[in-house]
């Protein structure tokens, strides 16, 4: 059997039709599922129908790694805008912006 190519999402991403898990048979409503295309349709299964993809561990590993930053991220923005005062961090923020050639606000 060759081996298939899952994709990984979430249904906050958005759904495509009614959703049906091949392996419970019960419709994707939410959280996190996978799926891969066969000739006739795509075939999908609930994460927790599947838990046996490793690759779930390594997905639940980067969002864990992502939170812990944007929670660190926060905290410093917070204490940035407490000793300099809240007009004065959103300044601050555009500079930074400028200086780097970015624009956080496009994301």
């Amino acid at each position: 059997m060759a081996k298939k190519n899952y994709h990984y999402s979430n249904v906050s991403r958005g759904l495509t039709g009614g959703m049906i898990c091949a392996h419970c048979n019960k419709s994707i409503e939410d959280g996190d599922y996978r799926y891969y295309e066969n000739p006739k349709a795509y075939i999908t299964h609930h994460k927790s129908c599947c838990l046996g993809d490793p690759a779930w561990e390594e997905m639940d590993l980067d969002r864990a790694e992502k939170q812990r930053k944007w929670d660190g991220f926060v905290v410093d923005i917070k204490a940035l805008m407490q000793k300099h005062g809240r007009g004065t961090a959103s300044d601050l923020i555009m500079d930074i912006e400028s200086i780097f050639d970015i624009d956080y606000c496009k994301y």
